[in-house]
């Protein structure tokens, strides 16, 4: 993994019913072994709540990799809120973040 290694980040977001379906995609310009967050945060009536989801993944050069998969019930009534962060060799690389609706 050179210092030169460039990284993508792109969040897919699906609905179904009631159930948002959330997956971060990784591409990396050279293969690497990357570390992930998943920060979701629901704001809505009822209160607040939020869930952290870490893990790593591999990558090969310049092919998108899902890094894992997030479910949530979804109201109307309440927004979304999902944070996606990226780490290689504990320094952060790259950052996104999606609401919902």
């Amino acid at each position: 993994m050179g210092e030169t290694t460039r990284y993508a980040l792109r969040i897919s977001t699906e609905t179904e019913g009631d159930r948002l379906k959330v997956v971060p995609y990784i591409e990396a310009s050279d293969a690497a072994a990357l570390r992930y967050e998943v920060i979701s945060r629901k704001e809505g009536p009822s209160g607040t709540a939020s869930t952290r989801q870490a893990g790593s993944v591999q990558v090969a050069c310049c092919a998108p990799a899902a890094a894992s998969q997030l479910t949530l019930r979804v109201r109307r009534e309440d927004r979304y809120v999902i944070t996606v962060r990226l780490y290689a060799a504990g320094r952060q690389v790259a950052e996104r973040t999606v609401t919902y609706p």
